[in-house]
């Protein structure tokens, strides 16, 4: 019975990445087919990769992309941890109320806040461009920051010392906005601008 368990699970676990990961398995494969077909492989080429490669409006979104990726990434790491570490020492009464208030750009739809925020620059007369851009993820990701990194802060024990908090604390920060944070803000921006710029063009 046990065997039967252990055979069903894995084949789960199996039958799900499969689910995720053949559908990206098979992008990469036929982005080196010479025609634009996603059913027929024609042949190889690598002439969708010299076009995206001669286009400029994909490499500027690229630049935008990683520059507002890595920057957001910082910059909302430095306020998480700042805001996590006041909230584990506040009073029971603030910490709720702020956890509460740092929990609704996390449930809200992200085109809700993202609507906010372009309504919130056009008030005070902001002009939309890169600086919005770059604040508007910065505000995207700074709750998930702060909501990753307050537990393992409220954890620790305040009576080590300094360095051992620290070396406590740090691989949790860069759980929670690391790598993975960065390149999926990286590929949203690089989606939406580049297939905007093809639905413009078609």
């Amino acid at each position: 019975m046990k065997r039967n368990n252990k055979f069903f699970s894995m084949l789960y676990v199996v039958l799900c990445l499969a689910f995720f990961y053949l559908p990206i398995l098979v992008t990469m494969i036929f982005s080196f087919n010479s025609s634009k077909s996603l059913t027929r492989f024609t042949g190889f080429s690598l002439r969708w990769y010299q076009e995206l490669l001669g286009n400029g409006e994909v490499i500027k979104a690229v630049y935008v992309s990683v520059t507002i990726a890595i920057i957001a990434t910082i910059v909302s790491t430095i306020l998480g941890t700042i805001t996590a570490i006041g909230l584990s020492k506040s009073k029971k009464v603030i910490k709720e109320l702020l956890l509460n208030i740092n929990n609704i750009p996390i449930l809200n739809p992200e085109i809700v806040t993202a609507i906010s925020l372009m309504l919130l620059f056009s008030s005070l007369g902001f002009r939309k461009g890169y600086l919005t851009m770059l604040l508007a993820h910065i505000a995207f990701c700074t709750p998930y920051v702060i909501t990753s990194v307050y537990p393992k802060v409220r954890a620790l024990d305040p009576n080590r010392c300094r360095h051992y908090t620290l070396l406590h604390i740090l691989p949790e920060i860069r759980r929670a906005s690391g790598g993975n944070e960065m390149f999926s803000l990286l590929l949203q921006r690089l989606y939406r601008k580049y297939g905007s710029h093809r639905e413009i063009h078609r």
